[in-house]
């Protein structure tokens, strides 16, 4: 039972003992004034009967007689009776009892009146001749009482439900207006907004003892709630960003790559339809952060990754127009995602933080800075995430195995038709590497290129290391330009290059002509290869009349001599005193080495790329070949042309003694 309704049950009960009560103690006042009434009535008659009968001239018995039969039939009273000592009982009249009385029996039972009898003494003279008992009829008291009675009730059962419907209603209201001032209060602590004063209204007026707790009480929820809401957004930040850099972390960036890689809703939706149209991922990595950990203390580092951090939001702020997340995904790796963007737009985010990153580098040593690596790779809706990440994966293991900072990029569709021989795990790798090296599953492929210039031709051989995977039935082998990547990552490429090199001598020692063998940029930074290298190099000189040596060249990338000067030009120096020469290519891809040719005992330089094409229409572009040409002259280092030009680019090549690679012959 609510309280409300204990509160009226408790008022009514306590209306109908007051209504009650002030029933019974009005009829019970009633019935005592009338019994005094009908007494008074019977003394008084009685009182004035004996005088009367007392009076000499009244002494006769049948005057007697008329006068009390004329009081008792005038209906005023029941009973007189009159009485002489002597002679006993005089007169008696009695009132005939009416049956048709209006007063219930019930009620002359519970509310009797008092018999209303008066007794007086009739005089002789100066004795007492005899004694007169008057009753007077109380049957229009026992009327009147009835009839008060009557009225008193309906009165007060009429004033009950007056003050029972009065109470109802204001129960009623009362609890509308409890409600409604209550769940207003009570709203405001949900809300947080303080109630207005002139909106209390004044029947309400006690309550407002309760209103300033219920506002003491929502200033302390406000607080509990703001203290909760900052702690929410503590624990939020701390979540989803990683604690040094500031930036977003792994795991809010992989929850955006894969809302970004959901399938698209029908188009049919509307406005309101879900749709997507792929982007970029840009993923770079801090090569040297093992290295940099070593060197700097752990608060240097942090500040470090954290300003690397505020360049990376910086550079992405400069692109409000795109859609775009960053993310550390690790301790060296950080990624951008580049949602709804085309090659050409991801590729100037891609190039401003790529800047912003190189701008961060610090020296590791002298005239040595660390190293970043960059790759990036488009999706579209419905793409595994494993699968782009992969994609990432491979790319970045392109760009660490040739060592520059260019951004490599590996598209879907060029990644799709390789796919079905490419390990996707760095254990794969490593598994299909080591059983590679340990077997004899490491082989050359070998083919035939031919460059010439005015009737000159010069024949050599070209080799790519290629590995056989045993896991397919096809048996195909696999080119190094899929898996020297991941055995740079895996550092695996000093005992490739090694093994590249002892095949290259073992197959100079069944076939003639020259015969180039590639070296990666990380193996040379491995100083446990030149001492493999020297001992190869040794091997190959045992007997008379070896001249494998001289007919084996290394071809390095030029972007190796660009970074590490040093490291090249020990290599340079061994492979010389073994009498192997070394060339470079890619040298159009970094003009700056051809300062530094000075001095090292380089064989050749290859040209390619856009550099050689512009040639035709680029005045500067001729310039700055005279510039390499007369450089390369000077040093007796030959120029090789690997793309074929145009007609005109083609002379103009000739014209300053550079070979031309020669299409096949059929």
């Amino acid at each position: 039972m609510t309280v409300l309704r204990q509160l009226l049950l408790s008022v009514t009960v306590v209306m109908a003992v007051i209504l009650a009560g002030t029933l019974v103690f009005s009829v019970n006042g009633a019935r005592e004034y009338l019994s005094a009434q009908v007494q008074a009535d019977s003394d008084n008659t009685a009182t004035s009967l004996a005088l009367l009968l007392s009076q000499p001239v009244h002494q006769d018995l049948v005057l007697r007689e008329l006068l009390i039969t004329a009081l008792v039939d005038s209906g005023r009273f029941q009973a007189i009776t009159l009485h002489d000592y002597q002679a006993g009982e005089l007169v008696a009249r009695r009132l005939q009892e009416s049956a048709d009385s209006p007063v219930p029996d019930w009620f002359s039972r519970m509310l009797p009146l008092r018999t209303p009898s008066a007794t007086r003494q009739v005089m002789d003279g100066w004795t007492q001749s005899g004694e007169l008992t008057v009753v007077a009829d109380d049957s229009e008291a026992r009327k009147a009482l009835w009839d008060t009675s009557l009225k008193v009730f309906w009165w007060i059962v009429f004033a009950g439900l007056l003050w029972l419907v009065f109470v109802v209603g204001l129960m009623r209201w009362l609890k509308r207006a409890l409600q409604a001032e209550i769940t207003r209060q009570v709203e405001s602590v949900a809300d947080g907004q303080a109630v207005a004063a002139d909106s209390v209204r004044k029947p309400l007026a006690d309550l407002l003892p309760s209103s300033q707790v219920i506002a003491q009480a929502r200033e302390r929820v406000q607080a509990s709630k703001q203290e909760a809401a900052q702690r929410i957004e503590s624990l939020t930040l701390e979540l989803n960003h990683d604690a040094v850099t500031g930036v977003p972390n792994r795991r809010y960036f992989m929850n955006e790559l894969r809302r970004a890689l959901q399938e698209p809703q029908d188009a049919e939706g509307g406005d309101d339809a879900h749709t997507h149209v792929g982007g970029h991922v840009f993923l770079s990595r801090q090569r040297d952060l093992a290295e940099m950990a070593k060197l700097m203390s752990h608060q240097e580092l942090d500040t470090w990754l954290r300003s690397v951090g505020e360049r990376l939001q910086a550079a992405l702020a400069g692109f409000p127009d795109f859609t775009l997340h960053a993310g550390r995904l690790n301790g060296p790796d950080f990624a951008v995602l580049i949602s709804g963007a085309d090659g050409p737009q991801a590729m100037l985010v891609a190039e401003a933080v790529r800047n912003a990153l190189q701008e961060a580098r610090i020296p590791l040593a002298p005239g040595r800075f660390c190293r970043w690596a960059f790759a990036m790779t488009d999706f579209a809706p419905g793409d595994e995430l494993s699968v782009v990440f992969s994609r990432l994966d491979t790319a970045l293991m392109a760009a660490e195995s040739a060592g520059h900072t260019d951004i490599e990029l590996l598209s879907g569709n060029q990644y799709s038709e390789g796919s079905s021989r490419t390990a996707v795990s760095e254990a794969a790798w490593r598994e299909l590497l080591t059983h590679a090296l340990e077997g004899s599953g490491v082989d050359l492929s070998v083919h035939r290129v031919v460059f010439g210039k005015q009737g000159r031709h010069r024949t050599r051989f070209e080799s790519t290391l290629t590995i056989t995977d045993p896991a397919h039935n096809q048996g195909e082998p696999l080119s190094g330009f899929s898996f020297m990547p991941a055995a740079v990552r895996l550092g695996l490429s000093p005992e490739m290059d090694a093994r590249a090199i002892e095949l290259g001598l073992a197959w100079l020692a069944g076939n003639a002509g020259e015969l180039v063998v590639r070296i990666s940029v990380a193996s040379l930074l491995k100083p446990e290869f030149l001492d493999v290298t020297a001992q190869l190099f040794g091997a190959g000189q045992e007997g008379v009349a070896d001249d494998r040596l001289s007919r084996l060249i290394l071809e390095l990338d030029a972007y190796a001599l660009a970074a590490y000067p040093a490291e090249v030009g020990a290599f340079c120096d061994v492979a010389h005193a073994a009498g192997v020469r070394v060339g470079l290519r890619g040298v159009a891809q970094q003009l700056d080495v051809v300062a530094r040719l000075q001095g090292l005992p380089i064989a050749y330089i290859k040209l390619a790329g856009g550099f050689v094409a512009d040639l035709e229409s680029s005045q500067g572009a001729v310039s700055l070949l005279n510039a390499v040409i007369h450089t390369a002259t000077t040093q007796r280092i030959q120029v090789l042309v690997d793309d074929t030009p145009g007609e005109t680019a083609a002379q103009l090549l000739r014209d300053h003694g550079a070979l031309l690679r020669l299409p096949p012959e059929d």
